[in-house]
């Protein structure tokens, strides 16, 4: 049969044979082409399944076309079919691959398959598949029976059930490669389903058989969809080699006798050796300068060697490295050894790491113990959990006092300063820290010690604090003697008013008329609300005369009042100035800055380019951060302000635009957005 088949006197030339004689070997080279590509993955070997099956079809019609009889034309349709049988099993199979759905379905898989064999088997023994050949002018055409009919609907299932699992894919799947590669499949495999139109000629339907061009167009597609994304099997297999490069330890696989096998480089690189130095070497050799040798080469011989700790000297002379081993046993059928395999792990980063933090710690607990200032940590009920010797000597108790609980918070604080604790407290859940308050401590006779407190939350995930305290009775006593002084410093001044009364009266007028004739604020150094007035409405008219846009701002400074109440006038008249300080850095010498009263200010520009809101906004908080990272006070200096634009066109006053801008202040204060470096 053989040489019937392949007899070149049984056949005579037939122009209609040369196209899908062509397209069936095109698609066969493409499928071992593609194997080739892909290393033999396994969606690779599906595709040359699909390729041979059409192959197959396409070269067997070729042959149909050519041969001289029609028993020949009979034996090249049943081979044809052969291979048409197995398109629908093939394509499943590579569908599930490609969606990676082959271990869930893999009987349905194997079902498609034993259903392709039993149409075959039909094919070669049977007349029911191919009944006879239907004569057109291109050549004889196979007419199907009923089992071919039925194989029909078999080939529609599992093609719709194949599109099927792409769509249902790709809808579920979020935009990207992913999806577009599925789009690709899919559309591949709706246009080789239209290869179809070859069944038409078998059932009387006198189309000439194309299918062959949509058949090698979906396959060119595939081709390329695989070329481009890349479907390599991954096993553990594959991935092994890179599992040893990357794996964060020092690897050892041993044979049964001891000899090393592979290593890793982390492993050459603790050793300081090769792999060529060593592969091929006992593990005794590698471990002679161990201490304890016989007993580290026993545990590991026997599987129990884990977290074995050991010393290994650098081959350069370098310092050594504090390593743990571990290993385990890979044994066969008989759980005889067949291999060992070893972690390292370099653990001196870690242990230096350890060793720095307890050096740390005690160099920190001496700076603690010999310093003046006192110091303890506390829990959030008030118990202390530390102390240092300078607290322990303000208070007179002992660290076992206050180690047993005999001592806490509430034992040391007298009951009036009980609301300043609970303000500290929210201030720490707040904020994480509380400034430095006066207050008093009781001592263990029972004697009063007037301190200065400050707290430091340690982490925000625990409720513990650090207490520093300093003793405040020289500062006490200095505030005395200096109340004392001012008492009688008072005492003389007011026997000398009558005696001055007049001529202060008058003085008093007269530095009236002169402040009242001046136009600078004394306390800052700025314009006062009458300079302003006077020097804003010149600025109003440059503006206006050259068309230029004017910016009107409004300030005042955060929580004086705070300020005041809890450090002092003394200091917010400070508050005041520096505010008065920062807003003339940001402004420009040509701006008009003036303080109008209490805590306000205001500010005439005209702007331009690199003088515009955005800008002197950004300006000033840039100055407000830097001072309050400098200044080393109690509370953060912060303002906040209000801003209006006034074309050229515009008519309204000074007065006007002050309070339109005073408005805009109020909004900004009411939206609770302060500037950074406002006190909170």
């Amino acid at each position: 049969m053989v040489k019937i088949l392949f007899d070149l006197a049984n056949y005579h030339y037939a122009f209609p044979a040369w196209p899908p004689f062509i397209v069936g070997s095109c698609t066969l080279l493409l499928g071992i082409f593609v194997v080739l590509r892909e290393r033999i993955s396994r969606v690779s070997l599906a595709f040359l399944w699909l390729t041979v099956a059409g192959s197959v079809w396409l070269m067997s019609v070729a042959a149909i076309y050519s041969a001289n009889s029609k028993a020949l034309a009979l034996l090249w349709a049943r081979i044809e079919h052969v291979g048409v049988v197995f398109i629908p099993s093939a394509l499943l199979y590579f569908t599930l691959l490609v969606v990676r759905r082959l271990e869930r379905y893999r009987t349905l898989a194997h079902f498609s398959l034993a259903v392709s064999g039993a149409f075959a088997l039909t094919v070669l023994f049977t007349n029911n598949f191919i009944t006879g050949f239907v004569n057109y002018p291109w050549g004889p055409y196979p007419q199907l029976g009923f089992l071919g009919a039925a194989f029909l609907v078999f080939f529609f299932a599992l093609c719709i059930s194949s599109l099927a699992s792409y769509r249902s894919l790709y809808r579920g799947m979020a935009r990207g490669p992913q999806q577009d590669r599925l789009k690709r499949f899919f559309l591949a495999f709706c246009v080789g389903l239209l290869g179809v139109i070859d069944y038409f000629a078998s059932f009387h339907i006198r189309v000439y058989p194309v299918g062959y061009l949509p058949v090698y167009a979906c396959v060119l597609m595939l081709a390329e969809i695989i070329w481009q994304y890349r479907f390599p099997d991954i096993t553990p297999a594959f991935a092994v080699t890179e599992i040893v490069a990357t794996i964060p330890a020092a690897l050892l696989v041993l044979d049964h006798d001891g000899i090393i096998c592979i290593v890793n480089k982390m492993t050459c690189e603790l050793f300081g050796k090769s792999e060529t130095e060593l592969v091929g070497s006992p593990i005794r050799t590698l471990l002679s300068g161990f201490p304890h040798l016989g007993q580290m080469e026993s545990k590991l011989m026997d599987g129990s060697l884990q977290d074995y700790e050991a010393n290994i000297r650098s081959s350069d002379g370098g310092p050594s490295r504090i390593c743990s081993f571990s290993t385990s046993i890979m044994r066969d059928s008989q759980q005889r050894p067949l291999a060992y395999v070893c972690l390292g792990r370099d653990l001196t980063p870690q242990k230096n790491a350890e060793q720095a933090l307890l050096t740390s710690e005690a160099r920190f607990w001496r700076l603690v113990d010999s310093n003046i200032i006192g110091f303890m940590i506390v829990d959030e009920n008030g118990a202390i959990l530390e102390t240092n010797d300078a607290f322990l000597r303000m208070l007179g108790y002992t660290r076992a006092e206050f180690a047993a609980g005999h001592v806490g918070g509430d034992g040391m604080t007298p009951p009036e300063y009980a609301p300043m604790d609970e303000w500290m407290l929210e201030k720490l859940q707040a904020t994480g820290s509380c400034p430095p308050l006066e207050k008093e401590y009781i001592r263990k006779d029972g004697s009063r010690v007037p301190v200065l407190v400050g707290v430091v939350q340690l982490e925000r995930s625990q409720k513990s604090y650090v207490c520093f305290v300093i003793d405040a009775t020289d500062r006490r006593r200095a505030m005395e003697a200096l109340q004392k002084a001012y008492d009688e410093l008072e005492l003389r001044v007011n026997e000398r008013t009558k005696e001055l009364q007049q001529e202060i009266v008058l003085r008093q007028k007269a530095e009236e008329a002169l402040r009242n004739q001046s136009i600078t604020d004394i306390l800052t150094g700025l314009y006062n609300r009458r300079g302003f007035m006077t020097l804003a409405e010149q600025h109003l008219q440059l503006a206006r005369r050259n068309q230029a846009e004017f910016l009107f701002f409004m300030a005042d400074v955060d929580d004086l009042k705070p300020i005041n109440d809890t450090f002092g006038h003394a200091e917010g008249d400070l508050a005041l100035t520096q505010a008065a300080a920062v807003l003339k850095q940001t402004f420009r010498g040509s701006d008009i800055v003036a303080r109008i009263g209490g805590d306000e200010f205001a500010v005439a520009v005209l702007e331009d380019s690199n003088n515009n809101e955005s800008a002197l906004m950004a300006r000033l908080r840039e100055k407000l951060d830097d001072y309050n990272r400098y200044s080393g006070r109690p509370y953060k200096l912060g303002l906040s302000m209000g801003s209006i634009r006034i074309n050229p066109q515009n008519t309204t006053t000074v007065e006007q635009l002050m309070a339109q801008a005073d408005v805009a202040l109020y909004e900004k204060k009411k939206q609770k957005r302060p500037l950074p470096g406002k006190l909170v």
